[in-house]
């Protein structure tokens, strides 16, 4: 890594040969060049990778309710705003089935995070070598292959947040230069166009925004809280959130009750206090979580980076946010890009220390990568997995099918007038896009959101539910009749484990008291 650091101050002062002077612009700004061959190769492989695993396994939970959700159109859903159930239902209507085409803008996305963690990098003084480890390191990590290859809300916002920090830093720089072009204001603008895009998917960045303003009010520089162009953007994006607020708030704001659900699902005070170790794990085996650290530690204490130590608040009080709340670990990976640039930064300028060199060498990012694809993307075939290893067997991605051949296996026997519930909210999803048109029935489900598409008809007497059957429901009906059993293909005990599939029949009671009572926003059918 020593002759990486000596090349890499060669070519920023100008007395090697390995980046001549001449490369133009970049120079006059103060800016190394950009590495775009090495970085562009990184961010290719990477979406290469993806898109060549998309395809093994089977749909992701969500992926398939995104897909019935967005036959919904809607300003907003229970559990997230409009913008990827759309966009998943009408991916799923051009190539249907198709699981590389859905994941495309996933790949695509994932790669593009590469290049604002790079070019963030490169705004807090990152040479070559920088940009490069920044690159491999942020390709590398888990957070980034594990969600790189779903169509899931957590795949878009670290690009987006990072990207975020990118032009806020960027306008900091240029404003330090004393440059009187307000056309760089702009930049805000752009930042603003994220936040917007990022509203429309998840509603997590308003956290982003609240830690940038605080550290920019207390550390620095407070010019950037006198753009009128950084408020007229911020109340612009938030005013695109305004139709899924306004859905949420006639619905009785269930997003808000999903924070509880989480927490509780992530284990409450063990979930609080395993997020900090669980998001290490996010960063990276070795070089990942190792830099995530050292970023945080070099925005702090490094001289150069005293006019963006904003940064450092600016991941510290989100992580700190999501801890608190039992969030899942893999928030955390919203803020690990302006990590990662940091450290590469550091690292590259100065005098590494041995086991620096060693962390940031070529074979270990290169065994951290492979760490990286072992765990968390769908290489290993599924007979080389044990059933019971709830993490190899990516548990949500199987039987999805075959849960939908037993249900029509037993749909010839059913009465006309009955509707299909699921416990658990993507078995119904599942149930939608595997049909084929081998039965008719309405398929529901109280779980999650899916409770918010649709009712059972007024004159559905009969009910196949698909899980255990709740009390809640069962005393609505005079019989219940257990027809078959689903079982796992692969032997696997969690989400499409085992499955009792009930016929109630006889209702008792009206449907208006029955299905509310089935609203579960909680994990029903694990």
């Amino acid at each position: 890594m020593s002759s990486e650091v000596n090349e890499d101050n060669r070519s920023r002062t100008g007395n090697g040969t390995a980046e001549p002077v001449a490369r133009s612009s970049a120079a006059a700004s103060g800016l190394a060049p950009w590495a775009w061959r090495p970085v562009l190769v990184i961010a290719g492989l990477l979406a290469v990778v993806l898109l060549l695993v998309s395809g093994n396994y089977g749909y992701f939970v969500d992926e398939l309710y995104f897909i019935v959700a967005g036959d919904h159109p809607s300003w907003g859903y229970a559990d997230q705003p409009w913008l990827l159930p759309l966009l998943a239902h009408a991916l799923d209507s051009i190539w249907p089935d198709s699981l590389t085409w859905l994941r495309l803008p996933a790949a695509l996305v994932s790669a593009a995070g590469v290049l604002t963690t790079v070019g963030l990098a490169r705004e807090l003084g990152g040479g070559r070598r920088a940009q490069i480890l920044a690159a491999a390191v942020h390709a590398g990590s888990f957070g980034t292959l594990w969600t790189g290859h779903l169509l899931a809300t957590s795949t878009f916002d670290p690009p987006l947040w990072t990207g975020i920090c990118w032009l806020v830093v960027r306008w900091i720089r240029l404003e330090r230069a004393r440059t009187t072009d307000r056309r760089h204001d702009r930049l805000l603008l752009g930042a603003a166009v994220l936040t917007a895009v990022s509203l429309q998917i998840k509603y997590l960045v308003p956290a982003l925004w609240a830690a940038i303003l605080l550290g920019v009010l207390f550390l620095g520089p407070r010019a950037l809280l006198r753009r009128p162009m950084l408020w007229i953007g911020l109340v612009l994006a938030a005013a695109t959130a305004l139709p899924s607020l306004l859905w949420q708030a006639g619905h009785g704001w269930p997003q808000l009750a999903m924070s509880d659900v989480i927490a509780a699902e992530n284990g409450g005070t063990v979930g609080r206090i395993m997020f900090g170790p669980l998001a290490l794990f996010w960063a990276g085996a070795l070089t990942g979580a190792a830099m995530a650290v050292h970023g945080l530690i070099v925005l702090c204490r490094r001289p150069a980076f005293a006019p963006y130590r904003f940064l450092a608040v600016a991941v510290l009080l989100p992580l700190i946010a999501f801890a608190l709340t039992a969030g899942r670990p893999y928030y955390a990976a919203e803020v690990f890009g302006p990590l990662w640039a940091a450290s590469a930064v550091a690292v590259t300028e100065l005098t590494a220390a041995r086991w620096w060199r060693w962390l940031t060498s070529r074979p270990v990012l290169i065994l951290s990568a492979l760490i990286g694809i072992l765990a968390a993307l769908p290489v290993l075939p599924r007979d080389a997995t044990d059933p019971n290893d709830r993490f190899l067997t990516k548990p949500g991605t199987t039987g999805w099918s075959e849960l939908a051949d037993t249900v029509a296996a037993t749909a010839p026997a059913l009465p006309g007038d009955t509707v299909v519930i699921t416990s658990f909210y993507p078995q119904a999803a599942a149930l939608e896009h595997y049909r084929d048109g081998r039965f008719a029935f309405p398929v529901l489900s109280g779980s999650r959101g899916y409770w918010f598409l649709g009712a059972p008809p007024p004159d559905a007497d009969n009910v196949l539910y698909v899980g255990p059957v709740p009390e809640s429901l069962r005393r609505g009906f005079a019989r219940a009749q257990q027809l078959t059993t689903y079982q796992n293909p692969h032997g696997i005990p969690w989400v499409n484990g085992t499955l009792p599939l009930t016929l109630l029949s006889g209702r008792t009671e009206s449907w208006d008291a029955l299905w509310d009572s089935q609203r579960e926003l909680g994990p029903a059918g694990e």
